[in-house]
């Protein structure tokens, strides 16, 4: 009688392991990946919708087990969370931005420096307000060191399947300049 528990115990586990996996897989969407004047990247890494936007930093994976089980792991297993209330009445859509250098730290963060604006139905130009920058640092080089930032930029909800965004930044000087033009579909729908 031992041997069908046994078996039993494994097969469900085994099915939990494809189902976490399923489900990791269906959240984690693509995103371009885009090169910045200065040759660092910026990447799509998470997003939220509503009047409050919550936000789960952290690798993928623990941003995951940090929606399932919240504070009850210890913090090397899992990120962390900030919550923003919506500036807009009837909810928004927040998309974090992950800024990063391959193989290294950033030589300069964008710190607010960038603005990012989503084309919305009509053709109507929407401009983020970015609402928090996160630093992720590493001792890197002799030194604490900057090695990604995610910044927050809250839209009001657009609501067509595909986003054109289009991001501006900083030459030094007070102009802004399009770096980047990009088609990204929208993630609450």
């Amino acid at each position: 009688m031992r041997r069908p528990n046994r078996l039993l115990g494994l097969s469900l586990a085994v099915l939990a392991a494809i189902l976490i996996g399923i489900f990791a897989a269906s959240i984690q969407r693509t995103s371009p990946v885009l090169t910045l004047s200065d040759g660092s990247k910026l990447k799509m890494t998470t997003w939220a919708q509503g009047s409050q936007l919550r936000i789960f930093h952290g690798s993928w994976w623990q941003r995951i087990v940090f929606q399932c089980f919240g504070t009850n792991l210890p913090a090397r297993l899992r990120g962390n969370a900030s919550v923003f209330p919506s500036l807009y009445t009837n909810g928004s859509l927040g998309l974090v931005f992950t800024h990063f250098a391959e193989g290294g730290p950033l030589q300069d963060t964008l710190n607010g420096s960038a603005q990012l604006t989503g084309i919305g139905p009509g053709g109507k130009a929407v401009s983020g307000q970015i609402r928090g920058v996160n630093f992720n640092t590493a001792n890197v080089e002799g030194g604490e060191k900057v090695v990604a930032e995610e910044i927050l930029w809250e839209f009001p909800l657009l609501t067509q399947k595909e986003i054109r965004f289009r991001l501006y930044e900083t030459n030094g000087l007070s102009n802004a300049v399009v770096t980047n033009e990009f088609l990204m579909r929208n993630p609450s729908r």
